[in-house]
């Protein structure tokens, strides 16, 4: 038998797709403001029909809000929205510069509630921030509330091993001061919640270009 191989240098995770879940720290006090707000706007509105089936999904407006605590998430939004952006360039050591215009949207979904497959054409970013996890999955249910991810190789599911890079699932738990951020052409979708409290988050949209 040869020596061993080493493959570092040698490998490419070629045609990756980014994903982000950041747990901001210190998110109570904000997610206070939010819940408060967005339950009040809730109130004063019927709200809008997108990829939501039941629950209630906000006019895409959010940012525009004059309430409290939209300033303090605008301002995680706009940093996660850079570092992702940085993160991604190819040209490491060249000064690059991008504007970003946000849109966004809250979401409060009750029991029953879900929301379809879908994805967010024309912007370069797609995030969803929770507020509120709502209820924690009952004994039957393990996937309540919780956003997947669509894989979007095809014919993944033919062969792999699970927990590795391999397999096509990606599952994230809705809790509170995750911000998850990914590029808006993926596929994703939210499982039926069957909790009693509601389940709070806020969506939006990254909209970027490079300044020349």
């Amino acid at each position: 038998m040869a020596g061993e191989v080493s493959l570092k240098g040698n490998m490419a995770m070629a045609f990756g797709t980014p994903i982000i879940a950041y747990p901001w720290p210190d998110s109570d006090g904000l997610n206070a403001e939010l819940r408060a707000t967005i339950l009040a706007r809730q109130g004063e509105s019927q709200g809008i029909m997108r990829s939501n089936v039941g629950g209630w999904h906000s006019a895409n407006d959010f940012f525009a809000w004059e309430a409290p605590g939209i300033a303090g998430f605008r301002k995680r939004a706009e940093q996660i929205a850079i570092e992702a952006t940085r993160a991604i360039t190819v040209v490491k050591d060249a000064a690059r510069t991008f504007g970003f215009r946000f849109e966004g949207w809250a979401n409060v979904t009750r029991h029953g509630g879900y929301n379809t497959v879908h994805d967010h054409p024309n912007s370069v970013w797609s995030g969803v921030y929770y507020v509120d996890g709502g209820d924690a999955p009952a004994e039957g249910q393990p996937m309540s509330g919780k956003l997947e991810l669509v894989d979007p190789r095809t014919g993944v599911n033919m062969i792999h091993i699970e927990n590795t890079v391999l397999h096509g699932r990606y599952v994230i738990d809705p809790l509170p001061g995750l911000m998850v951020v990914f590029p808006s052409w993926l596929k994703h979708f939210v499982h039926p919640y069957f909790g009693q409290a509601p389940r709070i988050s806020i969506a939006f949209n990254v909209y970027a270009a490079e300044k020349r």
